[in-house]
């Protein structure tokens, strides 16, 4: 009788605990609080908000051969006054339509700014704490934070001159300090390959995100205009990349949270 008892009950945790487990894994809202809930993630979806608008405002234009509508002239006629009274309609809400993506583009691109406001100096205390028993892998860590910290750093002084002096972003200064960064984003993609090597870490999602990064980040370098398409492109899909990688990080460590969960939970048989 004892052991009929002690297998039901066992039946009957294993069913609870397998409830459990099924009842967590299909709670999509869990999955998501979990997912959103750093700023690192936040950062990244704000990143494919940004690149995705830019590109979506750059293949409207091509779409809608904007750059090539003439000016609407004065038609005397009742139908000519009719079909310009149509097409200043149509441009207007394109028009309206380009600066909303316009908007949207700057608006994610300073919420990743602000995201990431004081961010150096977790750079500098990630700098003290690098204990890497290999001394050409110690040097290059340090030197990718090193690069890191001047990065947020820089970025700091271009979101409080721009944002909060109102300087304008022509201004030759802000002009420099923007390369600047860029600068510093480029040096620390260049560092990062080694430092895969070495460490034996790089995937092929984060090398192709690498290559896709680096020419954006010449550009911002360089200071050149190019093609936004292409420009929008690249960012694009690299911030796909980036936010599907984070994903699967974030949900092995969820699964070992709830792993976690489900050790922890007491034996009511």
């Amino acid at each position: 009788m004892k052991i009929e008892l002690s297998v039901l009950a066992l039946q009957w945790s294993t069913h609870q605990t397998e409830a459990h487990s099924m009842e967590f894994e299909d709670d999509a809202l869990a999955k998501a609080v979990f997912f959103l809930s750093t700023t690192e993630t936040r950062s990244k979806l704000y990143r494919l908000l940004q690149y995705g608008s830019k590109f979506a405002k750059w293949a409207l234009i091509q779409l809608w051969k904007l750059d090539t509508i003439p000016a609407n002239e004065s038609i005397s006629t009742t139908d000519g006054e009719t079909q310009s009274k149509q097409d200043s309609q149509t441009t207007e809400w394109k028009t309206k339509a380009l600066k909303s993506l316009d908007r949207a583009e700057l608006v994610f691109g300073d919420a990743r700014r602000f995201f990431r406001f004081f961010q150096f100096l977790q750079m500098a205390d990630m700098f003290r704490h690098v204990r890497e028993p290999v001394r050409a892998v110690r040097v290059l860590r340090r030197l990718r934070i090193l690069c890191f910290f001047f990065f947020y750093l820089t970025e700091n002084y271009v979101v409080f001159y721009t944002r909060v002096l109102s300087t304008s972003p022509r201004v030759p200064l802000i002009r420099k300090l923007r390369r600047s960064c860029n600068g510093f984003w480029l040096l620390s993609i260049l560092l990062a390959f080694p430092l895969d090597h070495m460490l034996r870490r790089g995937t092929m999602l984060s090398t192709v995100k690498k290559l896709l990064d680096l020419p954006v980040a010449s550009v911002g370098f360089s200071g050149q205009r190019v093609n936004d398409g292409l420009f929008g492109a690249l960012g694009l899909v690299s911030a796909q990349i980036g936010l599907y990688a984070r994903y699967l990080d974030v949900m092995t460590k969820f699964q070992k949270h709830h792993l976690k969960q489900l050790s922890a939970m007491p034996d009511v048989a």
